[in-house]
């Protein structure tokens, strides 16, 4: 069961992800027809997907170093699914997150 839910998590996030980024190019192709500056435009969000892209996969990098020295401590074997699992958890969970309030 809890295989399923770390995929169902995972196709959620990815497919969220895929779509705002998405719409976000569409928006950028909108505008170019127009010849609008991009980057005047679309600066902002271009420059916050891009720093959270970057500190999620950094997180991701230190987190596995982090589980790997732990299970390594523990004489455990190394499984993909367990840091899968943890890292959503940290990531994704209440208290790992950036809170954007408007």
């Amino acid at each position: 069961m809890g295989a399923i839910a770390t995929t169902l998590v995972i196709i959620l996030t990815i497919g969220t992800a895929a779509y705002l980024v998405g719409t976000m190019l569409r928006g950028i192709g909108n505008e170019k027809r127009t010849h609008m500056r991009v980057w005047k435009i679309f600066g902002l969000s271009l420059g916050s997907c891009t720093l959270f892209l970057l500190t999620w996969i950094g997180q991701g990098v230190a987190q596995w170093q982090e589980f790997t020295d732990e299970q390594r401590d523990h004489k455990e074997a190394v499984e993909v699914g367990d840091f899968t699992s943890d890292f959503l958890q940290a990531t994704l969970g209440s208290g790992g997150t950036i809170a954007w309030s408007v």
